[in-house]
């Protein structure tokens, strides 16, 4: 797996950052309340152009799983996930 990065930066940059993701209100006055905002977590990889958000209280198998879909180099580790799902649906049967 490629290396992890953490980054920061002035306010003004995180804001800037905020909103290009698409993470605010369209209500000045509701974005301007910091304790009505979500707290996600955002993972992305820039090589495969696959980014994903996730509550920061989510199962830890439930970040891990998403995180390797996004991180992952190969066709079983991005999708992998889906794959198991497809196992919980069941085909329909025809109505007569």
């Amino acid at each position: 797996m490629p290396p992890w990065y953490f980054l920061t930066g002035t306010p003004e940059d995180i804001e800037e950052l905020r909103k290009s993701f698409g993470l605010y209100d369209r209500d000045p006055v509701v974005d301007r309340d910091k304790s009505q905002h979500a707290a996600l977590i955002i993972a992305g990889n820039d090589r495969t152009n696959r980014i994903a958000s996730m509550p920061s209280g989510a199962q830890f198998d439930d970040l891990k799983n998403t995180i390797s879909r996004i991180a992952g180099n190969t066709h079983r580790q991005r999708y992998a996930w889906s794959a198991a799902r497809l196992n919980y649906i069941k085909p329909l049967t025809p109505v007569e």
